[in-house]
């Protein structure tokens, strides 16, 4: 009789965040290795240029391309993706609705906790 093996494939647990990340520090870092805890793959999504004058009003810091590259070069970091939508708030809505994570990471002093917690139910 012939044996045969089933391999079963584990869900990874998808986490994601999203905020300005103009000028990446010491604390992002920190958020980013916390976020990472709660799961096994951290998407991070930053807030494009426009998305950012059109929220802060201001210029964006670094351009888009060397922020991406500077938080891909983080450890805990496994995906980076800039705004998918010109929104103050939900700019990362059309990234959640391909993504799918399973923990939207947000800190404790996130002004628009409500907004975001409705965008994932």
């Amino acid at each position: 009789m012939k044996k045969t093996t089933k391999r079963l494939a584990k869900k990874i647990k998808k986490v994601f965040v999203s905020g300005c990340y103009d000028i990446i520090h010491a604390g992002h870092v920190q958020f980013f290795t916390d976020a990472k805890a709660l799961g096994d793959h951290l998407t991070v999504c930053f807030a494009s240029d426009a998305v950012l004058l059109l929220a802060k009003k201001r210029q964006s810091a670094l351009p888009g391309d060397n922020k991406k590259m500077l938080i891909a070069s983080l450890k805990p970091v496994d995906e980076v993706v800039s705004s998918s939508d010109l929104h103050p708030i939900l700019d990362f809505a059309g990234h959640v609705e391909r993504i799918r994570p399973d923990i939207l990471a947000v800190t404790e002093d996130d002004k628009n906790i409500e907004v975001r917690i409705r965008k994932m139910k």
